[in-house]
Formats: structure tokens, C-alpha cells, sequence
């Protein structure tokens, strides 16, 4: 927070508000709003284990960065900096449950107030359990150090993305395709996918259930490879202070995944969303979607590309 400037803040926490206020208007569906109702715990429970799976190896990197980092030699008592990882567990919840708060306030329009709190409630749970767990693997870090699993093939990618390669750098995205590798399968990979799927029986009246697990693991692939991409620009521009070639090649490099995998997962966003919705519907929803997911990493996305002049 104390990196940002006050105009980026704000236009993060702008951003932030308009999709949510987007999302508030474009009310459910009522047949999806009726087979949400029907499956809260569902819901619930494979909320828990996306959040869970997703903030595991930030939390054990604070936890690391408190106790054994720079910080730790500030003189603050051991217990003052453990209760910090908890109560900071604990905010993050309340703000997961605020936004999935008013994200399903479409709910009532559909269904009623009680149907949006016999939701909500749930969701509550499965939340607070996934902050338990969260809180837990930060105490289980600053008491037991380890370092990162060194995983065979944890940074190889799935795909090459050669065609993606731009000519005169063509190493940026490769950097890029292989941070956001090892962000997901540090995140948990296929565990969350799996363990959401055990859930659901095999029943064809699933599918729409099922579809929205996938819109929901999309979101979050879209989400940790927004952020590898910061990462990687960030690091590019310390390094292109060194670089003679023109800042032109080093923005159509950095630019180059992020485009192309915002456009891959608005296409399985808006196939996912125009079986519910007419399309003029979906695309609008497509774009809250994605831009709801990390409004505070694009932002610094492009203030970084701007700020560097490239």
C-alpha cells in the first residue's frame, strides 16, 4: 500500500467499487439464482477450497518474511508480529465475505432476502474455515521455516507459447509463462479442481453447477497470470535501465501474454456465460469478470508501463 501513489490508489479502489456495482446491477438469472439456492453448501464448501488453495503460499511467504526476513530484525516483540498474521487473516476474510456479499446481492432480486442470507451464511462458514486453515499454515511457516518445494518440473509450462515470442526479446514471455506456472502449481494446481469435482455427483442437472466451478477456476488462472506479469515487469524495468534496444520492443514483449491469455479466458468465459445469458449480457459480464478478479494488479500493471515509459 505504502508503494502506491494516491492516484493509483484511487483508481484501484475506483475500479474496484465500479465492478462491484456492475455486478450488483446485472442480477442472476433465475434459474441460476434457483440452482445456487439449492446447492448454497455446495457453494460453500467449494468457495472454502478455491480461497484455501489460492492464499496458501502467500500467507506462508509473509509468515516467512516476518520471522525470518529484514523484519525480523525490527524490535518488535514475537507475539505482536504473530497476532499481526492473524488479524490480517482476519481482515481478509471480512473483506472475501464483503464482496462475495455484494456480489450475490443479485440473489435477492431473483429469490428474496431470506433466499440471499440462507446463501450468504453458508458462504460465511466456508470462508471463516478457509481463514482458519489460511491463519494456520502462517503459524505453521513462522514456527517451522522451509523453503519453497523445489518440485521437479514446477517452473517447465505445459505450453511453450514459442509463437508468443516477440523477435527482439524473446525471452520476456518465456519469463513470464513460467512464473505463472509456478504461481498456479504453487497454488495448488489440480488440488482445488479436484477436490471441488468430488463434490458433485454425476447427475446431468449439474452441469450448470459444474460450469460455474470452471468460470470460477478461470478467473483465478487469469488472476495469477496478471500477477506473474506484474512480477515479471517490474523486475524488466530495473533490468532495461541496462538495455539498449527501444522501450517500444520491451512493451510488445511484456504485453504480448497478458493480451492473449485475457482474450483465452474471455472466450471460455463468454461460451461458459451466453448458455444463461443473451450475449450483449455475457460480454458485459465477461468484462466485470475479468476486470473484478485483480483490479489492483492491472492497474499496476499499466502504471508500471507507464511510469517506466514503455
Amino acid at each position: 500500500m505504502r508503494s502506491f501513489d494516491r492516484s493509483l490508489l484511487v483508481a484501484s479502489f475506483a475500479l474496484f467499487c465500479a465492478s462491484l456495482a456492475g455486478i450488483v446491477t446485472l442480477a442472476l438469472d433465475a434459474k441460476a439464482a434457483k440452482l445456487l439456492f439449492d446447492q448454497r453448501a455446495v457453494f460453500a464448501i467449494a468457495t472454502a477450497i478455491i480461497l484455501f488453495f489460492a492464499v496458501r503460499v502467500p500467507a506462508a511467504n509473509a509468515a516467512r518474511a516476518l520471522r525470518y526476513g529484514w523484519l525480523a530484525a525490527l524490535p518488535i516483540p514475537a507475539r505482536s508480529t504473530r497476532s499481526t498474521l492473524l488479524l490480517a487473516t482476519t481482515v481478509f476474510g471480512a473483506m472475501v465475505l464483503a464482496c462475495l456479499a455484494i456480489g450475490l446481492a443479485g440473489l435477492g432480486v431473483g429469490l428474496g432476502r431470506s433466499a440471499y442470507f440462507a446463501v450468504l451464511l453458508p458462504s460465511c462458514v466456508g470462508v471463516t474455515i478457509a481463514c482458519l486453515g489460511l491463519g494456520g499454515i502462517a503459524l505453521r511457516a513462522w514456527h517451522r521455516p522451509m523453503a519453497m518445494p523445489a518440485t521437479r518440473g514446477v517452473r517447465v509450462p505445459l505450453l511453450s507459447l514459442a509463437w508468443l515470442e516477440h523477435r527482439e526479446l524473446p525471452y520476456l514471455v518465456a519469463w513470464q509463462n513460467r512464473e505463472c506456472a509456478q504461481q498456479w502449481r504453487m497454488g495448488g494446481g489440480a488440488k482445488p479442481i479436484g477436490a471441488v469435482l468430488l463434490l458433485f455427483p454425476g447427475a446431468p442437472s449439474q452441469w450448470q453447477l459444474f460450469g460455474l466451478i470452471v468460470m470460477a477456476l478461470v478467473v483465478a488462472w487469469h488472476r495469477c497470470m496478471m500477477q506473474s506479469s506484474l512480477w515479471v515487469a517490474e523486475r524488466a524495468a530495473a533490468l532495461g535501465h541496462q538495455w539498449t534496444l527501444p522501450k517500444a520492443f520491451v512493451r510488445n514483449a511484456l504485453l504480448r501474454l497478458p493480451l492473449a491469455g485475457s482474450v483465452a479466458a474471455a472466450a471460455v468465459l463468454f461460451a461458459l456465460l451466453q448458455a444463461v445469458q443473451p450475449p450483449l449480457l455475457a460480454v458485459a459480464s465477461v468484462a466485470l469478470i475479468l476486470v473484478l478478479a485483480s483490479p489492483i494488479t492491472f492497474v499496476r500493471l499499466a502504471a508500471c508501463l507507464r511510469k517506466n515509459a514503455f
